[in-house]
């Protein structure tokens, strides 16, 4: 099985994981986002491996204006992110297991 199947076989309860594995989960992300430096409101950021896009969330919260790609392998994946971020439209996607 490929790494692609596994995450498309789990998507439906990654996030849910995620906030029970990960310790202090909010404060956990909240890390990544405090250490993001942009010189405009509006930053143009590529999300690799972005799975459901989370992590996108938490950018998007702080910098509400940004222009995020979203790239990751699992489709299913994706399009719970498609569901996250339904009406967001400086959101986009891409299906790709290598982009080079």
């Amino acid at each position: 099985m490929h790494l692609k199947d596994v995450f498309n076989q789990y998507s439906q309860d990654y996030d849910a994981n995620r906030r029970h594995f990960i310790p202090c989960y909010d404060t956990f992300y909240q890390a990544a986002i405090s250490v993001l430096q942009f010189d405009t409101e509006s930053p143009k950021i590529l999300d690799l491996g972005a799975g459901t896009g989370l992590l996108s969330a938490f950018v998007l919260a702080a910098y509400p204006q940004a222009q995020i790609t979203l790239i990751d392998q699992a489709e299913n994946m994706l399009d719970l992110a498609r569901q996250r971020f339904a009406g967001v439209e400086q959101i986009n996607y891409i299906a790709a297991a290598s982009v080079f």
